[in-house]
């Protein structure tokens, strides 16, 4: 039998959900959880595994990455290959099969003369391009497990331009499956690259709970990368003139909105999405 404790939950979520962009709404859900039950991250022993998971494959995608005919747009499929580390989107994910996953889809189409082949959503020239003149980085990171993937990926950019500064931006608080510091330490990156909070609690950056200290370095970032749908979602209409999405399509409401279908790899610079208004 359902507790009355449930049944007011699901009162609550009723009243309140329906204005909520999905990031918001997670972000509520889980403070509705942690009200009710006391546990405030149900996903703790999840991002445990996850990372420890990814971890194990490092030195293979190291070498994989480091014997790549380019090393650069490796680390970058690898990376946005990783966003599939998502329990907060699949919660019966199976981690081995995921990674296998991964590893295994081709990623890029390569022209004869080495170059990558761009796409209406994979648009890697600007994006390279863009990197290669920013000064200032502010990387978004998403969701454990995935964060090992974000690793390499930063390692590679150091690697090509050392003299590039990268902050690695965590949640504020627990959100889903979402990085937090302990994330970031757990997996050695916060030994690479400064990592600094959001200040806000949910999954994907949502601007109006963030901190005053974050949104001035979103603001003056050179160039932001943004990974994984909830940041999609919660950051797709904001006037951000130099963040990049990198994320794979979830779900069928973002595949209409961003042009492509579920499973598709997207690299994409705002201003060339459409309105949030699809969503």
């Amino acid at each position: 039998m359902l507790s009355d404790n449930f049944y007011l939950m699901l009162s609550r979520l009723s009243d309140t959900l329906r204005d909520m962009s999905p990031p918001e709404a997670a972000a509520y859900f889980t403070k509705q959880i942690a009200d009710v039950s006391g546990i405030t991250d149900p996903y703790y022993e999840i991002k445990r595994a996850s990372n420890k998971a990814a971890m194990k494959h490092y030195p293979m995608l190291k070498n994989r990455v480091s014997s790549s005919s380019n090393t650069f747009a490796e680390a970058l499929s690898l990376a946005i290959a990783g966003n599939l580390i998502d329990f907060g989107a699949k919660e019966n994910l199976d981690l081995s099969e995921a990674l296998d996953e991964i590893l295994n889809q081709p990623l890029f189409l390569q022209l004869e003369n080495g170059e990558i082949a761009n796409s209406e959503l994979f648009m890697f020239n600007e994006f390279y391009n863009e990197l290669a003149s920013a000064e200032n980085i502010l990387y978004l990171g998403d969701n454990a497990g995935e964060i090992v993937f974000d690793r390499i990926f930063i390692e590679t950019i150091l690697s090509e331009f050392p003299d590039k500064k990268i902050s690695f931006v965590v949640r504020g608080g627990p959100a889903l499956n979402d990085v937090l510091i302990e994330d970031a330490i757990e997996t050695g990156l916060s030994e690479i690259v400064n990592v600094i909070s959001s200040g806000a609690q949910t999954a994907g950056t949502v601007m109006n709970q963030c901190s005053e200290d974050f949104i001035k370095k979103l603001m003056n970032a050179d160039m932001v990368i943004s990974k994984g749908q909830g940041n999609y979602e919660s950051l797709c209409d904001e006037d951000i003139s130099s963040i990049w999405f990198l994320f794979r399509i979830k779900c069928p409401m973002v595949s209409r909105h961003a042009g492509g279908p579920e499973g598709t790899l997207v690299l994409k610079k705002i201003k060339q999405l459409v309105s949030a208004d699809a969503i």
